[in-house]
């Protein structure tokens, strides 16, 4: 175990003041003890030093899932700083503790930050869907759906907040939300538009699949990319011939979200399409990658079935 130090930012700052990244990942795992004295020297330095840390500790979390920086998280939600505070809650985007639920409906109803009020609500999505799965207590639900209701029913809250907390609230099959979705996707903010495609994916309701395979064929880049996402959320087999004609496209985009739906959607036309598209010729190296490695996901994936 690597030995705390006494003062924790006298020994991750540089001679010029910046922190030392590298040193960071010595962080992990503070316990109670340890998170005590590190909150009293955290409210002393500069804001841009605490910005960079928080942001540099969310790259840190993604890039190794043996660190956890959760202490620290949790500390970060109270500070002064709007980015600190929205850092925080990307942070802590493995948490799966139902105190989470709280702390994030708190910020979405109050917060006077718009890109916390966007943070919370992305971050209660993964517990909308938890609560679907039963995987936490029933009781949450309401608390969870009544919040993200609030919110999207506020014609006076920033726009890019309802659109997150319409792609929150999708997974919860409620009429209300079925009904939210439909109202979404009649708008003519092609934002707006955009989010209800998301969220039509994340619902998983079958009936939406006629939109998506129309919305395939959208002028509209971003339209076309979370339509080929919910496709693969959705699952239907019935949507690869669609899929497989954009593998045409000039953008890179387009043919990595197609990847990644005909490995999300599965099955011997996908597998097909795969393999016809690994042996292009035009194919550049990091889209051969990504086809090799839905293909390699495909064949586990059956041997586990064959088993």
């Amino acid at each position: 175990m690597v030995p705390r130090p006494k003062n924790w930012f006298v020994e991750l700052k540089n001679s010029d003041e910046s922190i030392n990244i590298p040193l960071l990942a010595n962080l992990s795992d503070m316990s109670s003890e340890d998170i005590k004295p590190f909150r009293r020297e955290w409210v002393e330095q500069d804001v841009g030093l605490r910005q960079c840390v928080t942001t540099e500790l969310c790259e840190l979390a993604k890039k190794n899932v043996d660190l956890n920086f959760d202490s620290i998280f949790w500390n970060c939600m109270e500070d002064g700083d709007p980015t600190v505070r929205s850092k925080a809650i990307e942070g802590l985007w493995e948490c799966e503790d139902c105190r989470f639920i709280s702390r994030l409906i708190e910020l979405l109803l109050k917060d006077d930050s718009e890109s916390v009020r966007v943070a919370a609500a992305t971050a209660l999505g993964k517990f909308a869907l938890l609560a679907e799965l039963r995987n936490i207590p029933a009781r949450y639900t309401t608390r969870i759906s009544d919040a993200l209701f609030a919110v999207i029913d506020d014609k006076e809250e920033k726009k890019e907040v309802r659109q997150r907390a319409i792609e929150a609230v999708a997974p919860l099959n409620l009429s209300r939300v079925r009904q939210i979705i439909k109202n979404a996707y009649r708008e003519k903010d092609p934002q707006l538009r955009a989010s209800a495609i998301y969220a039509m994916g994340r619902h998983c309701d079958r009936q939406y699949l006629p939109i998506l395979l129309k919305e395939l064929r959208s002028r509209n880049p971003d339209i076309r990319l979370q339509a080929i996402n919910a496709c693969g959320e959705l699952g239907e087999g019935e949507a690869v011939p669609s899929l497989v004609k954009l593998l045409n496209n000039p953008d890179t985009r387009v043919k990595q979200a197609v990847i990644e739906s005909l490995k999300q959607i599965g099955g011997n036309e996908a597998k097909e399409a795969l393999m016809l598209l690994n042996h292009h010729p035009g194919l550049d190296a990091q889209l051969r990658q990504a086809v090799e490695d839905a293909m390699k996901e495909l064949a586990l994936e059956d041997d586990i079935l064959d088993d």
